[in-house]
């Protein structure tokens, strides 16, 4: 049998108000609503620790920057979907850690991370 998934919605916005009401009926996900209000958002969820987050785009950058960094550095691997209503999209975002002492440990990673696009022109650098 599938193990449940906690799922943390984050955000008061009326997308996620819809998306918590479709999850909740859902088999095999666990979903706790967290609000942009909590205090200390990293360390509440760090204490959660739920298997995925999922906010809207429409979330004021500054809550988000709340949310995200204090939690993907203490917890990197953990995934995040960001809502795009207004285009119907879904962004997933899936973090790494990696320890960088210097800028060659940074063009390592970016050469191992993320290799060249075989479907980008030419750039002009004005």
């Amino acid at each position: 049998m599938d193990e449940k998934r906690l799922v943390v919605l984050y955000g008061d916005t009326l997308l996620i108000d819809g998306i918590e009401a479709s999850l909740a009926e859902r088999n095999g996900l666990d979903v706790i609503r967290v609000d942009t209000t909590v205090a200390n958002v990293g360390q509440h969820l760090r204490t959660i620790a739920p298997d995925l987050v999922i906010f809207d785009l429409d979330t004021p950058v500054i809550e988000l920057s709340k949310l995200i960094v204090p939690l993907l550095q203490k917890q990197p691997g953990i995934p995040f979907i960001c809502l795009d209503a207004q285009h119907s999209e879904v962004v997933t975002l899936a973090c790494e850690q990696h320890a960088a002492h210097s800028t060659n440990d940074l063009v390592d990673i970016i050469r191992k991370q993320f290799p060249p696009s075989e479907h980008r022109e030419e750039a002009v650098i004005l």
